[in-house]
């Protein structure tokens, strides 16, 4: 079950994406993660780490546009890079951090003194324990990969590898020779570097647990709700109970396996352990809103859960259930931390992380950074707009990095989560669509709030092509909503009953809005598709020649309109329209109706790629009524995120991200690896003809129009420029 915390850290995106239906991007640009005292000797000299490793220098000018001739020499020449959390062990005086890296950091300031990365192409780490005397670190990862960390020397030790994924780990001695490893059952690995076949009755699969700090005692709960407390090393029970939930979130264990709390999405309950009636009683259950974390210290219980776009704490006493601390924080968190006898508390997101007092949760430390998640380059202001939407949310921050200079012009948090954000075609300013359903407009220069929308029940589809403002649905409404005044420029009411589901996508030019029925056959009358331009006229409706099925998504590809379309037969396609006049100038068939499926069209080629995420990549040419099909790229642990052509000519330049498939009988889960890939294909010769492996996942890529420049971004905080040399 710590894949859920995968998920909630990323929103999918990053560690753990599900195939099921999301809302579809709009254009984002014009073109298509009871301590004993430490010795002196355990922690490295510290070394100054500025606030934002990696930036001051800007970005080199010039260079030769990429093409087939240079493609060998295209290489990285500048690099931004902030650290990322996914897990906090506090240590006396000082904190072990895992993400790509381990990182010792100060507790007064959260700087970090040293880091030490963690091989590449792996999935990310989920589990970390830290030994007693504070000089080694264990690091599990989702896919089962183990790495024993000596933090003094900042080298690795010893890499074990196991069939499940990691739960938790706990070192079995002060000086961390022998780990717990609860994953396919409880596991033992020895100093030797052996791991045992799973020992004792723990769960093998599908469960939450947690050891004790000391790792004697084991805590499971499997997807029934059944769980019970364990003896380590043996894996013996102690005893059992059941909660009233299935799929339990997140467990929490008192050092002394007196206490437990046990996390479902929408309640926490608490137990009193008794060994020696071999029984749990339940003290009190709580109900709460999309538990994301609990925690335990030797007096207290924290529960971290979302509420509105922010993140509820809630501290309490253990033998009491006396609140200590109850906030509700305006910041999306992932996971909580306690150390006790330091006073603190602590919070973790992929991008942040926060130090609040015990006593009365106040801020003490904050450190935090932009999300790399998705891009949105501003050539000619050599600078790229950072967000955590449209493609991984859960983050309040914008930002401008300023290519020209190798610095943040600024870093803008808002009041919620960002779903989406559009930049002003004139580029005045940036659009970020919130989780709260409302939209900020922030300058471009500055990143100062130039005005806040407040209509929760509008669906936004994209900028004005004029830069006037956002353009988005209500209702059966089209409406422009501008950067400043109160009313919408123009509104345009379509001939469909109000409570009939719409979707839409802008494009520069054009708008296109379509009902969204599902299985609901009431409105088969309205099964159309409006194409209306940016003054609110509609200047095309598609409907009557073609049986256009279920549209679940529309895109746009320079003037021509992509319908993604499915039949009760379970056939799903894409079909290509020719805006206005509405010609169907051809279709592709898709493997399955996954929202992240896409396609590519080049109507100067007559030709397209179809991207369907789970099947790799796949071309098709219209000759005449047939349109033939060659793969270009079929491997099942690469996904690409993004497909740009080079020029005018057959090139297309790919950005793909490493991955884990799981295929379920419902659906498909993928685990993100910290590996991605730059690829060329050639479409006349209907194959992949460059590779170039990156150390680091890739969560989207973006080809300047004068071809010099491929920016990327890495879940790890990474952004790489890319060019000739």
């Amino acid at each position: 079950m710590r894949g859920f915390r995968i998920i909630g850290i990323l929103s999918l995106l990053f560690l753990s994406v599900a195939c099921r239906p999301r809302s579809a991007p709009g254009p984002a640009t014009a073109a298509p993660a009871s301590p004993t005292v430490m010795p002196t000797a355990a922690v490295p000299s510290p070394t100054p780490t500025p606030s934002i490793p990696g930036l001051g220098d800007p970005v080199p000018a010039g260079g030769e546009p990429v093409s087939p001739d240079n493609l060998s020499r295209l290489q990285p020449i500048w690099r931004a890079r902030w650290p990322v959390w996914m897990d906090l062990r506090p240590a006396s005086e000082t904190l072990i951090g895992v993400g790509a890296d381990v990182m010792i950091m100060s507790p007064s300031d959260l700087e970090i003194r040293s880091s030490f990365p963690l091989p590449p192409h792996t999935e990310f780490p989920n589990a970390l324990a830290v030994s007693g005397d504070h000089r080694m670190a264990v690091v599990g990862t989702s896919d089962g990969v183990l790495w024993r960390m000596d933090l003094v020397h900042g080298e690795i030790r010893g890499e074990g590898r196991i069939s499940g994924s990691i739960e938790a780990l706990a070192f079995l001695d002060p000086q961390g020779q022998r780990v717990a490893v609860l994953a396919d059952g409880l596991r033992i690995w020895e100093a030797d570097g052996s791991i045992s076949p799973p020992v004792g009755e723990l769960p093998q699969k599908n469960y939450a647990g947690q050891f004790s700090p000391d790792g004697r005692w084991a805590l499971a709960v499997d997807n029934r709700g059944v769980g019970g407390l364990y003896e380590v090393p043996s894996g013996t029970p102690v005893l059992s109970f059941t909660v009233p939930f299935t799929s339990p979130r997140a467990v929490a264990l008192h050092p002394n396996a007196q206490d437990a709390a046990v996390a479902g999405k929408n309640a926490v309950i608490i137990f009193r352990l008794d060994h020696g009636q071999k029984r749990a009683e339940v003290r009190q259950q709580l109900g709460r809103s999309n538990v994301r974390s609990v925690d335990g210290s030797a007096s207290l219980l924290a529960i971290l859960s979302e509420e509105g776009g922010g993140t509820r704490l809630q501290i309490l006493r253990w033998e009491s259930l006396e609140s200590v601390v109850n906030l509700l924080l305006d910041r999306p968190f992932s996971a909580v931390r306690l150390d006790e006898e330091g006073g603190r508390v602590y919070l973790i997101g992929l991008n942040r992380v926060e130090a609040r007092s015990l006593s009365d949760g106040q801020l003490l430390q904050r450190r935090e950074h932009p999300r790399t998640a998705f891009g949105i380059p501003l050539w000619e202001q050599r600078a790229l707009v950072l967000s955590s939407g449209p493609r991984a949310g859960r983050d309040p921050g914008v930002a401008l990095l300023d290519l020209a200079t190798g610095r943040l012009r600024w870093h803008q948090i808002l009041k919620s989560p960002v779903r989406s954000a559009w930049v002003d075609p004139k580029g005045r300013w940036v659009a970020a669509a919130l989780e709260d359903q409302s939209v900020e407009f922030l300058r471009l220069e500055t990143g100062e709030s130039i005005r806040r929308l407040e209509l929760p029940d509008v669906a936004w589809l994209g900028p004005d092509g004029q830069g006037r403002g956002l353009i988005g649905l209500r209702g059966n409404t089209v409406a422009l909503w501008p950067v400043e005044g109160r009313s919408p420029v123009w509104q345009r009411a379509l001939p469909t009953p109000r409570d009939l589901e719409l979707i839409g996508a802008v494009s520069s030019r054009w708008i296109a809005v379509a009902p969204s029925l599902g299985q609901d056959t009431r409105f088969g009358e309205y099964n159309r598709i409006w194409v209306i331009d940016h003054e609110g006229n509609i200047r095309s409706t598609l409907h009557d020649r073609y049986d256009f099925g279920n549209i679940y998504k529309l895109e746009w590809f320079s003037d021509h309109l992509i319908v993604y379309l499915s039949y009760p037969s379970s056939s799903v396609q894409a079909s290509i329209f020719s805006i206005p006049d509405g010609q169907r100038v051809a279709y592709a068939r898709l493997r399955g109706a996954y929202m992240g499926a896409s396609v590519s069209w080049w109507p100067d080629r007559r030709s397209g790629v179809v991207n369907d995420l789970h099947d790799g990549l796949t071309a098709f040419w219209v000759e005449g009524q047939t349109a033939p099909l060659r793969t270009l790229q079929d491997e099942e642990g690469v996904m690409v995120r993004d497909l740009q052509r080079v020029g005018q000519g057959s090139w297309l330049l790919a950005g793909a991200q490493e991955v884990r498939v799981q295929r379920g009988e419902k659906r498909v889960t993928w685990w993100f690896r910290r590996g991605g890939r730059l690829q060329a294909f050639d479409l006349d010769g209907k194959q992949k003809v460059w590779e170039q492996p990156l150390p680091f996942s890739l969560l989207w890529m973006a080809l300047s129009p004068d071809g010099r420049w491929v920016i990327v971004g890495g879940a790890e905080g990474i952004v790489e420029v890319w060019g000739i040399r």
